[in-house]
């Protein structure tokens, strides 16, 4: 994860990177993803990471079309989140202080959850029932 991190902003740094125009992944941006992804809990199914137009770093986890989380990471340290549950949709920002925010946390876990996962998470540091 941390090498797909790295390799995105090499290849991002540099205005116009994608060939559009895109502003460049600043050093400041990538440290704070890198703390970002330092902290998330080790049973944290592992995200696809990448670079959008703004600048910003694209942290994402996909179970479905229906099931993803998209959180993107200003150098400012806010975290803009969208996440499709089924039917339901949930964007917000959140500021990145050190621990990933609860609400992010909590929908990472409903994104990534198996269907026998679903119903027996008990609340943050969650325990699978695996009977």
């Amino acid at each position: 994860m941390f090498e797909e991190l790295l390799k995105t902003f090499e290849e991002c740094r540099e205005s116009n990177w994608d060939g559009y125009g895109a502003q460049s992944v600043r050093e400041e941006t990538y440290h704070l993803a890198h703390q970002i992804l330092a902290v998330l809990p080790l049973r944290t199914q592992v995200p696809s990471i990448g670079a959008e137009p703004d600048g910003q770093i694209t942290v994402e986890w996909h179970r479905s079309p229906k099931r993803t989380l998209s959180v993107s990471i200003s150098p400012e340290g806010n975290l803009y989140f969208a996440a499709l549950l089924e039917s339901d949709k949930t964007v917000g920002t959140e500021p990145f202080v050190g621990d990933v925010p609860k609400i992010i946390a909590d929908l990472i876990d409903r994104v990534t959850a198996t269907h026998e996962d679903i119903g027996t998470q008990t609340g943050r540091g969650r325990r699978w029932n695996t009977s």
